[in-house]
């Protein structure tokens, strides 16, 4: 299936995710040994799949891949090209963001001090200030958080 992800881990698990189903964690996980798994190999047949499982310490495992992870749905293919590029378009637009901010932040940092004194800045004085102006952009995004989530209390206007 082209939604479904089979991850060998060194705690001798696989994680199995189906990410049309769940994509912020895995649908399934599978204790096959003790030793960290090194290698996994699919064997398909007309009526079922086999998943050969090898560890660390030289044992294959074999076991059969249940129906539901073997057969496709209907447009899972088309679904899951819709899922990945959708998830691009998120990773690329936050990306995107830091950008934005990192200049917006850079331009209000130079908007504050004055030319000649920006230039003068030892390396130590000019880490001083990103993380001062870090720690107040942090507080203005925590404060719109507290607001959006009406956690903080509104001043009452006298009438």
């Amino acid at each position: 299936r082209p939604a479904v992800i089979f991850i060998g881990k060194t705690d001798g698990n696989i994680d199995i995710w189906d990410l049309l189903d769940r994509s912020h964690e895995p649908s399934m996980t599978v204790n096959v040994t003790s030793a960290a798994v090194t290698s996994m190999q699919f064997h398909a047949s007309a009526n079922r799949q086999l998943l050969a499982v090898g560890d660390d310490q030289g044992t294959v495992h074999v076991m059969e891949v249940p129906r539901i992870l073997r057969r496709a749905a209907n447009n899972e293919k088309t679904f899951t090209q819709t899922f990945f590029d959708r998830e691009v378009k998120r990773v690329e637009y936050g990306q995107r963001r830091v950008e934005e901010r990192k200049a917006e932040l850079q331009s209000k940092s130079e908007g504050k001090g004055g030319d000649d004194s920006k230039d003068e800045l030892s390396p130590a004085e000019k880490a001083a200030k990103e993380e001062e102006l870090l720690e107040l952009t942090f507080r203005a995004m925590e404060e719109a958080f507290k607001e959006e989530m009406g956690l903080t209390e509104k001043p009452k206007e006298e009438s």
